[in-house]
């Protein structure tokens, strides 16, 4: 009698546990159907190097192997005038990721641009970014349209004391999107990353 009532019982639970899991996975697939019909990006934020390296590693998130700059620019927003360093003003020039990665450090209390308006990989329609802080800090980075220079977004704001990796998905390869990266509390901060 015991052994009747706890097999139904656990075909009950097995039963929701499916029916959730068929949903969950329907709901997911109608939302993303959505989302490339109307042509709108989606964001992806990834918290932790061993989660980043986890989901690389499981084919999750881009890792574009082979593709690496040596090039590393500086975005600092004391820094004005020079060559390769960008400040306060929106980027006039342009870097295809399908050629090869860029990597940069950056540094402000304010607010700083990318220096590049950049066009999103080919192969997955996106542009992803892993940024390692020096130190805890607030982040917030927005997102904008090349062509017009319009905001189109945030794609994060939020602290961080470890790497993080952020995607940029479904996007226009035949157009550039560019960042701001900023210290919404005012106070100084710094870090490395790499926009691939």
């Amino acid at each position: 009698m015991i052994n009747s009532k706890i097999r139904k019982f656990i075909a009950i639970i097995s039963i929701a546990i499916f029916a959730f899991g068929v949903f969950s996975i329907e709901s997911f697939a109608s939302v993303n159907e959505d989302v490339q019909k109307q042509n709108k990006p989606f964001i992806v934020i990834i918290k932790g190097k061993n989660n980043i390296e986890a989901y690389k590693k499981a084919g999750l998130i881009p890792t574009r192997n082979g593709i690496v700059s040596s090039k590393i620019d500086k975005l600092d927003e004391n820094i004005t005038g020079q060559t390769g360093s960008k400040g306060t003003n929106p980027p006039t020039s342009t870097w295809d990721l399908n050629n090869s990665s860029y990597n940069f450090s950056y540094s402000m209390s304010n607010y700083v641009y990318t220096n590049y308006k950049y066009y999103p990989y080919a192969a997955d329609c996106s542009i992803y970014q892993d940024i390692t802080p020096n130190t805890i800090q607030k982040l917030k980075i927005d997102y904008y349209l090349g062509t017009n220079n319009s905001h189109l977004g945030t794609l994060f704001n939020d602290y961080i004391d470890d790497d993080i990796a952020i995607g940029l998905g479904n996007l226009d390869i035949a157009k550039t999107y560019y960042f701001k990266y900023s210290s919404p509390n005012g106070t100084s901060i710094s870090g490395s990353g790499t926009i691939y």
